[in-house]
């Protein structure tokens, strides 16, 4: 499924056309250079102009709306189609939308409408991005419309959906009707929207029905997650009854997350020994809702550490106390003790476990602790003392609603001398947003420092307190990961990925995000990725590796600013993993089902091209022995 169809008339134009990029505006991208970026959205070139746009909507700034704005009503079409997706991005951004909606033509047909078609189903989905009144009632007329323009609507809603905008309800009727209609991408696309929003009681039986006859696989699972929030218990029990007889694993998935306490418990233990691996972890998920210890005792038992991690952390997450022969047993096991642990047992495994893994996990368990402030200040100070950086920048996090004072007193030290990026970035922006009455002695010295590492998200959070405190900001060093070879990465072609379940390609898009991609394959050639497991693999959503912790903390020592675009995620699309806005790195997933909530959000850099089968084996543990790089001749 794909947030509207993704037909060659203008997407492959304006893909093509990123190879007019120079590498200036590629440098004012990656530096969120508006003021530039608005200088090149002038050029001559139809093609600077499309990627002008393209970086103009990554900047997420305001003042980036109004070349934005011209360039939506550009003579181009393919300069046209990427201003109106990168308004989606931008902070008023639906106004100018909602204009090129009254002058773009409504679907006829293929053909001569095909270009005016496509631009109504991109502006309908960059809509969804803005919630409000106005904007919920244009998608829910656009439902009514045909190819490009529906299926974009229903995803624009979807997207409404997700950000729980007020009174999104009122178009799940209308998505409900969408989903019976047997036209093209719409059912799945509306089927996806109702998901996100939710059935209501009147509406749910309705959904359930469809989700039993849809013949699409992806349009059943999001409408059996649609009706179970609004069915009763015997009949969400019988919903996912016929769920978990579906031919596809995504729905027999989506059945067992119906599952809630009192339930049948036999519907989740005979879904353990399911053929598909994402299945049988969801129905120890599922076992764990349900409080069913006798068959999760059994499974704690399993020779393999993984499955029995599983059914440990399902059974700590009940309340069962942590037997002594967990906290000593295999690496998977002691992590899934270690993010149950009590508040001092947390501590300690954060700041002297032996290994990372375990340490991450304890620190998990303290972000997710309800702390009062005083408690908050004194973890928060131990971690800060901590060898880890991952346990340091946690320690900063866990400072959050301590009395600013406080806060100062403990971070103000942290910048003079700390030298991890992703600590010395969180200390900055937190005191970033702080008053400040005057700047504290000996802080130039911390801000020359920090600006001299050549990290730029470091740097901004540095300029950002300079400005808070009123200082003049020192000029910040070049990053050298922002210095790359535009024409050596516009050769880069795939990779394959050999795994401990087979083999893999991805074909990769740098034309679409050339600085991830070159990070990517970078890293990959020098053997980065050799030997990662996959630390996260969640049924039917995504495999994610590229940690070189291990346990999803860890990334190359620097971050990238996120390369954004409209490329849907679909089932084998291949992205960066972030934590937070321009925050990727080293980490990167490969979806295994359709996700559209992701798409606009997470850097896209490519495809699964063969070997999707390997990855919807994968399971949690599972290793990477080597990724090759395959570049044009």
């Amino acid at each position: 499924m794909r947030p509207y169809p993704e037909r060659p008339v203008l997407l492959s134009l304006a893909l093509g056309l990123a190879l007019a990029a120079t590498p200036d505006l590629r440098d004012a991208e990656w530096h969120r250079d508006v003021d530039r970026l608005a200088l090149f959205a002038k050029s001559d070139a139809p093609g600077v102009r499309a990627e002008a746009a393209r970086a103009l909507g990554r900047t997420r700034e305001e003042k980036a709306l109004d070349p934005l704005a011209a360039l939506a009503r550009d003579p181009d079409l393919a300069v046209r189609r990427e201003a109106l997706a990168a308004l989606a991005w931008v902070p008023g951004g639906d106004e100018p939308l909602r204009e090129a909606l009254q002058v773009l033509p409504r679907h006829s047909g293929w053909g001569k409408a095909e270009a005016a078609a496509e631009l109504r189903g991109v502006a309908m989905w960059a809509l969804g991005h803005h919630g409000s009144d106005e904007n919920l009632a244009l998608l829910v007329e656009g439902l009514r419309e045909r190819g490009p323009a529906a299926v974009g609507a229903a995803t624009g809603l979807g997207r409404m959906g997700r950000d729980k905008v007020e009174g999104v309800e009122a178009a799940l009727s209308p998505l409900l009707a969408a989903a019976e209609r047997d036209l093209g991408e719409l059912p799945e696309a509306a089927a996806y929207a109702a998901g996100r929003i939710g059935c209501d009681e009147p509406n749910a039986p309705r959904a359930a029905r469809r989700a039993a006859t849809s013949p699409w696989p992806t349009a059943r699972a999001y409408l059996l997650r649609c009706a179970g929030k609004g069915l009763d218990a015997k009949a969400r029990a019988e919903a996912a009854r016929a769920g978990l007889a579906d031919d596809d694993a995504f729905v027999r998935v989506t059945a067992l997350g119906l599952l809630e306490e009192g339930d049948p418990v036999v519907l989740a233990v005979d879904a353990v020994e399911d053929a598909d691996p994402g299945v049988r972890t969801a129905a120890v998920a599922a076992l764990g809702r349900l409080g069913a210890r006798r068959q999760l005792e059994m499974l704690a038992a399993d020779p393999d550490p993984w499955r029995a991690a599983e059914a440990i952390d399902a059974l700590l997450g009940i309340g069962v106390p942590a037997e002594p022969a967990w906290v000593d047993g295999p690496l998977p096991v002691q992590v899934a003790v270690a993010g149950h642990a009590p508040l001092e047992s947390a501590v300690e495994l954060a700041l002297t476990a032996k290994e990372p893994a375990v340490r991450s996990a304890a620190c998990g368990a303290l972000l997710g602790a309800e702390l009062a402030p005083e408690q908050a200040e004194e973890v928060g100070r131990r971690l800060l003392g901590a060898s880890d950086g991952v346990v340091r920048a946690v320690g900063v996090g866990l400072l959050e609603g301590v009395d600013p004072e406080a806060q100062k007193a403990l971070l103000l030290p942290v910048i003079r001398v700390e030298t991890d990026p992703e600590v010395l970035g969180e200390a900055l922006g937190r005191l970033a947003g702080f008053e400040w009455k005057q700047a504290p002695e000996g802080v130039d010295v911390s801000l020359r420092r920090a600006m001299g590492l050549g990290h730029d998200r470091v740097a901004r959070k540095a300029a950002a307190l300079a400005a808070a405190m009123d200082v003049e900001a020192p000029d910040a060093a070049a990053d050298p990961r922002l210095l790359i070879d535009l024409e050596r990465t516009a050769t880069l072609r795939s990779v394959v990925v050999e795994t401990s379940r087979g083999s893999f390609t991805i074909e990769l898009f740098p034309e679409v995000a050339p600085l991830a991609a070159h990070h990517f394959a970078t890293r990959a050639s020098e053997g980065f990725y050799d030997e990662a497991v996959f630390h996260r693999v969640v049924p039917s959503f995504v495999a994610q590796t590229g940690c070189p912790r291990g346990d999803g903390w860890g990334g190359p020592g620097y971050t990238l600013p996120d390369e954004v675009s409209d490329l849907a995620y679909v089932e084998g699309r291949v992205g960066i993993a972030r934590s937070d806005r321009d925050t990727g790195g080293s980490q990167w997933f490969v979806t295994t089902s359709d996700q559209p909530h992701l798409t606009g959000d997470y850097t896209l850099i490519g495809e699964v091209s063969h070997g999707m089968h390997v990855v919807h084996s994968l399971r949690r543990g599972d290793v990477v022995h080597d990724v090759r790089v395959e570049v044009a001749p």
